[in-house]
């Protein structure tokens, strides 16, 4: 079970929508119209007499795309999280959570009960439609959903979509908040990836 979901401090089993729209999007081409599939052994299907081996650049994206498809399967949430976790207590002021996500350049930040209780997730868009008066605990997200610290980077990124979501906070196996996972840190490893790198 690599996801669950948290709602001020206790954790319950995520069940993903029945429907899935980003799935619905994508449907497995099996023959392009037009065009009849033949086997290779059809008497009737002329082959030529020379073959021509596919081109040296050709070849080389290929080896790139097997190999970074390979390498992210191997890839884990705690192999890109962003680790230690900046948190702030649910009782503090708005304006203190203000100044932690200007000092850090965060846009989500941790909400926490006592010692590391995790209880919420605050976000500059909450902030942004909060009053002066509110604390944190009043306008963070109390229900959100986690990821454990072995969960894979492509699973990750499916369910931020599918759940149009920025941020996930990343557990380990004793339900302790060990890191966060944003858009940004996705997209940090795309690039970073051997295909997409200057090297390549």
């Amino acid at each position: 079970m690599s996801f669950l979901v948290s709602f001020k401090g206790q954790f319950t089993p995520y069940v993903r929508p029945a429907f899935d729209a980003w799935h619905e999007k994508i449907s497995p081409v099996n023959s392009v119209e037009g065009l009849k599939t033949q086997s290779v052994g059809d008497p009737h299907v002329q082959m030529s007499e020379t073959h021509h081996p596919p081109s040296k650049s050709i070849s080389a994206y290929q080896h790139q795309s097997k190999s970074f498809e390979t390498a992210k399967k191997r890839i884990y949430a705690k192999d890109i999280m962003s680790s230690p976790v900046h948190s702030i207590q649910k009782t503090a002021p708005i304006d203190e959570a203000i100044k932690e996500l200007k000092k850090f350049g965060f846009r989500h930040l941790v909400v926490v009960e006592g010692n590391a209780t995790f209880v919420g997730l605050l976000s500059d868009r909450e902030l942004l439609m909060a009053q002066a008066s509110d604390s944190c605990e009043k306008i963070m997200v109390p229900k959100i959903i986690v990821a454990m610290q072995t969960a894979r980077i492509p699973d990750i990124a499916h369910i931020m979509l599918q759940e149009k979501i920025n941020a996930l906070p990343i557990i380990d196996d004793h339900y302790q908040l060990v890191g966060i996972i944003t858009q940004t840190d996705i997209l940090k490893y795309v690039i970073g990836s051997e295909p997409f790198s200057e090297k390549a």
